[in-house]
């Protein structure tokens, strides 16, 4: 199952996402101003959580089964964390240290190859 959570309102999914061709790779969208709540906060992930879950009739999905990837770390990384998701910090433009990262224990990739990569060592 693949989802997006954005702080960013619908039309992203009615503009950026068509010109990617990446629409129907995704199977749900969880949207903060629709949710009345902006990554990090957990209400905004209890939404992704719980579409995970109906989508394919997976009700004891557990949060530590979810990868959440996204490129803040205090919104993404640190909030999926927060809320028991695994979690990597995606790094294309390499804006953070990374030795920090790697000081602090957080997976760090620069493309979609590397989490390929983390969630095969991770099974």
């Amino acid at each position: 199952v693949t989802g997006i959570i954005s702080n960013s309102d619908e039309r992203y999914a009615d503009g950026v996402l068509p010109m990617l061709q990446l629409t129907d790779q995704i199977d749900f969208f969880v949207f903060s101003k629709k949710e009345g709540a902006e990554k990090p906060h957990p209400l905004i992930f209890e939404a992704a959580l719980h579409r995970a879950r109906t989508f394919y009739g997976l009700e004891h999905l557990e949060r530590e089964h979810v990868l959440h990837i996204g490129n803040s770390y205090d919104a993404d990384f640190l909030g999926a964390k927060n809320f028991g998701f695994d979690a990597v910090l995606m790094d294309r433009w390499e804006d953070f240290d990374l030795e920090i990262m790697n000081a602090e224990g957080v997976p760090v990739a620069y493309d979609f190859l590397d989490v390929v990569e983390y969630i095969t060592k991770r099974t």
